[in-house]
């Protein structure tokens, strides 16, 4: 969070996205409202292929200043509404709507040996923010 608000400045968009599978807190750490999953809402959208940088900057949520932040699950079980290629996308996303996204991740780097249902493994939303990370 601290990185995140150090970045944002008058002329650059800074986006906090909580991809923590296993301890979500932006939402919490920001007091913001966690009844609805933002990065579930945004992988939906990245699903149907509409989320671009002007739906994912509606998407995300004003913090202060150009800082803006898409909150985490609403409980660890719902990590399974993730998939990989959405998750992609928004990253992608992410990049053209943004001039930074800090992203908060899980502690777990390894693949799942055994994927959930539909061969949704629990730490994508950490592999995927990695690979497509510029710095770490």
């Amino acid at each position: 969070m601290a990185l995140a608000d150090g970045l944002a400045t008058a002329d650059r968009a800074v986006c906090v996205v909580d991809a923590d599978t296993y301890a979500p807190a932006v939402a919490l750490a920001l007091g913001m409202d966690d009844s609805v999953s933002d990065l579930v809402v945004a992988c939906r959208c990245a699903d149907s292929r509409t989320v671009g940088a002007a739906a994912l900057a509606s998407l995300a949520r004003p913090v202060r200043g150009s800082l803006s932040a898409i909150g985490g699950l609403t409980g660890a079980a719902r990590w399974e509404e993730l998939r990989p290629a959405s998750l992609d996308r928004l990253w992608a996303a992410c990049r053209s709507a943004f001039a930074v996204t800090v992203v908060d991740v899980g502690f777990c780097l390894e693949h799942d040996d055994d994927a959930g249902p539909l061969g949704r493994p629990r730490n994508a939303a950490t592999l995927t923010a990695v690979d497509a990370a510029d710095l770490l």
